[in-house]
C-alpha cells in the first residue's frame, strides 16, 4: 500500500494530526501526538510506503515540531521493517 502526504496541508499541530488520522486511515483512539503517531507507524503490519512531498513546507510552517513530525516518520522506518518513508523537498511528479 502507497500513502501520499501533502505537506501544503500540514499547517498546524491540530491540522497535521486530523489530516494523518484521515489520509493514513490511523485508529480510531489516535491520540493526536508524534508519541502515538509514533505507535501508529511501528505498528504496521503488512507493506506500507509513505511519500511525503512538500517536506520543506512541513519545516518552515511548524517549525522544531515540523522537524520532529519528519523524524518521526523515517525513525518509524527504521523501526518498522514493513514501513518505508520517503520524503521530497517538493511535490512528486
Amino acid at each position: 500500500m502507497i500513502s501520499k502526504l501533502d505537506g501544503r496541508k500540514m499547517t498546524s499541530r491540530e491540522d497535521v494530526h486530523d489530516y494523518l488520522r484521515d489520509t493514513l486511515e490511523l485508529s480510531s483512539y489516535y491520540g493526536k501526538n508524534l508519541d502515538a503517531l509514533w505507535d501508529e507507524l511501528t505498528t504496521i503490519d503488512g507493506p506500507r510506503t509513505i511519500r511525503i512531498s512538500h517536506g520543506d513546507l512541513i519545516r518552515k510552517g511548524l517549525g522544531p515540531y515540523g522537524n520532529r513530525l519528519l523524524e518521526t516518520f523515517t525513525d518509524a522506518a527504521k523501526e518498522n521493517k514493513n514501513l518505508r518513508v520517503k520524503i521530497k523537498k517538493w511535490h512528486f511528479l
